[in-house]
């Protein structure tokens, strides 16, 4: 149960003890810095790439269709063209099944107002036809005698075929049918023309504006309001049409319409419009077979007829074409279907209960409108996290630069994360700044009875006074002149250190670097500091630790590739040379009996390197340090006449 609570008192710590700060280490690696460079080369351009080719920054809206106008002209009086399906219409019998069976008996010139139909934006161009013509008749004619009646009398006459319908009071009447089924004479040459414009809503920071244009218009118009219009003093609506590959194609001789042009209407025959869709009514779509026993051959487009879709497409942004406004790309394809429709006409109601109809069932070209697009505009929210994502982008680098840097480099990466991840005391690096300046002060006055409470409180009296600028209450140590220059140059007495607070300071830092009894406090004590403490202090945070050496220059160790290839270039010729050193001073080819070498013995075996330092090469508190160090981790460091007492004992053996 200890062992658990511990556990949790170390995690409880680890949480509440501080937090993490952001820190930016420059590591000086010339591989490593041009490997971040290409790296935040390369994001940058793919960054920039993204936001302006995919225009991160704008939104867009679709627009609808506005001001679409679709009219029919008839054809030319001049004809041409194939015409076999009139002179000889047999080759075009399809039989679908036993109910459907489409004979045509040849072609005729329907007049102007059934040529098409028109609903909405829907126009109907009509190719095969069946015709039902019905006559009824009341019981009074239908009723037969010795001879023949009435109402068969006259279905005789017409060719048609007489049948007795329900009984009503006055008898039972009957009804005269006649069946007629024929091609539409030429209807390829029917011209289809049209005009048309856009409105886009929702548009702008707000959401309110809304754009609008006509090719009736010389400019485009724009409102914040939905009432009061303003010209965008723009080129107004190019119209270009393209065929179902997005390749331009020509109706009545013209691919593109300026406004100027396209007023009276864009368009053509509908034989046009059917080349660039790719289709005509002689073809055959295998699809369009119903496999039933009696078909023979797939029907022609002729016979079912064809969906013509016309999708207007409005784009403001369009690279690809030099023109200041919006484009209209005109897309046409086709479908080949059973596309048709029915409708009745009415004739004369006649005395007798008499009355006549026709039924038409006709199939045929159906064109249809569809409007799509895309009109951009600039979204400053959409711009800001436009520009968010390329930073993001742009720190990849240096996040993965940094992982590389601080996990994959072997020893230089326990350096580098050493000099990454420093942690924050204030009670130690309070500390550890005043032994610095004590080193350095001891360093400067050579002084030789050592460093005591009082030369720690006169050595910070002076710093406060000559480097940080903050004056103490009384003088110690100082001449007058001196105060008064000082006093001076500071503001009024401001930023002050009693001698009370001086001395608390003093004893802060001497109670973990004086050496004294137990129990007894560091102001009842002056004698020399403790020079272990002091050195734990004072080397607590450089990033290169002992251990840390031992693995960067240890010869033996296996380096992964990584950091054979990231290897700092200076460290790495150091490496080599203490390593060709100690080869040399093993074999006997230094500097002999000067005490920094020794010779080699002729027994001695060869490719053994010592590490041979001049004695005594290890002071009593760098061995403090090693005694710091895991055992498995410390260096082998020999003294001159360490490594001779060792060659001696092998030349014996």
């Amino acid at each position: 149960m200890m062992e658990a609570s511990d556990g949790w008192a170390e995690t409880a710590k680890l949480f509440t003890s501080g937090i993490y700060v952001q820190k930016y280490v420059t590591i000086q690696n010339v591989r490593l810095g041009l490997l971040h460079l290409c790296l935040k080369i390369a994001a940058g351009i793919w960054a920039l790439v993204l936001m302006f080719s995919l225009r991160a920054y704008d939104n867009n809206a679709v627009p609808s269709g506005s001001f679409l106008e679709v009219w029919q002209m008839p054809a030319p009086s001049a004809q041409s063209g194939d015409f076999s399906y009139c002179t000889n219409p047999e080759q075009y019998d399809y039989v679908y099944n036993e109910d459907y069976v489409y004979k045509m008996s040849g072609c005729e010139t329907l007049h102007l107002g059934e040529a098409h139909r028109k609903q909405g934006n829907s126009i109907f161009f009509p190719t095969s036809i069946d015709d039902s013509y019905v006559w009824t008749f009341g019981a009074a004619a239908c009723a037969a005698g010795s001879n023949a009646s009435e109402a068969q009398v006259l279905c005789n006459v017409k060719g048609g075929i007489l049948r007795i319908l329900d009984s009503t009071e006055n008898g039972k009447s009957c009804q005269c049918l006649i069946s007629h089924s024929f091609f539409a004479r030429h209807p390829e040459g029917q011209r289809l023309f049209f005009t048309h414009g856009f409105e886009a809503s929702n548009l702008g920071v707000m959401g309110n504006g809304r754009m609008r244009g006509s090719i009736r218009s010389d400019s485009n118009q724009y409102s914040y309001d939905g009432k009061k219009w303003q010209d965008l003093n723009d080129g107004g609506i190019l119209t270009m049409v393209q065929d179902q590959n997005g390749e331009s194609c020509a109706l009545g001789g013209h691919s593109k319409f300026l406004p100027d042009a396209a007023r009276q209407g864009i368009g053509g025959t509908l034989s046009e419009w059917m080349v660039c869709a790719g289709v005509d009514l002689q073809m055959a779509d295998p699809k369009m077979r119903s496999q039933h026993p009696m078909e023979w051959s797939a029907p022609t487009a002729r016979v079912t007829g064809l969906e013509l879709n016309i999708q207007l497409d409005y784009r403001n942004v369009h690279h690809e074409v030099g023109f200041s406004g919006v484009v209209c790309y005109v897309r046409i394809s086709a479908i080949q279907l059973w596309n048709s429709e029915n409708y009745v006409s009415y004739g004369q109601l006649l005395d007798g209960g008499w009355s006549s109809y026709r039924s038409r069932h006709q199939r045929g070209v159906e064109v249809r409108f569809l409007v799509e697009g895309r009109i951009d505009f600039m979204d400053f929210i959409r711009l800001t996290t436009a520009i968010s994502n390329v930073l993001t982008i742009m720190s990849i680098p240096a996040i993965l630069v940094s992982l590389l840097a601080l996990y994959g480099l072997g020893p230089l990466s326990s350096i580098y994360a050493a000099a990454a991840n420093s942690k924050v005391n204030v009670c130690d690096d309070t500390k550890t700044a005043v032994t610095r300046l004590i080193t350095n002060e001891a360093a400067m006055k050579l002084i030789e009875e050592g460093i005591t409470r009082t030369h720690v409180r006169n050595t910070f009296t002076r710093a406060l006074t000559h480097y940080i600028d903050l004056k103490p209450a009384n003088k110690h140590n100082m001449h007058e002149e001196k105060w008064k220059r000082k006093l001076e140059k500071l503001d009024q007495a401001e930023g002050t250190l009693q001698d009370k607070e001086l001395d608390q300071l003093v004893e802060f830092v001497m109670q973990s670097i004086n050496h004294r009894k137990k129990g007894q406090r560091a102001s009842q004590s002056n004698s020399r500091i403790d020079v272990e403490e002091y050195l734990k202090l004072h080397l607590r945070n450089d990033p290169v630790q002992l251990p840390v050496i031992v693995q960067l220059f240890d010869d033996d160790r296996d380096k992964g590739i990584l950091e054979r290839i990231f290897q700092d270039s200076h460290a790495f010729d150091l490496h080599q040379e203490a390593v060709r050193c100690s080869l040399i001073l093993c074999s006997g080819q230094g500097d002999q009996g000067d005490g920094s070498g020794i010779g080699r013995s002729s027994h001695e075996r060869e490719g053994v390197p010592i590490a041979i330092a001049p004695t005594p090469v290890v002071p009593e508190t760098t061995e403090t340090l090693l005694e710091a160090t895991p055992p498995a981790r410390r260096p082998r460091v020999w003294r001159a006449g360490d490594c001779a007492k060792l060659l001696a004992q092998r030349d014996q053996e």
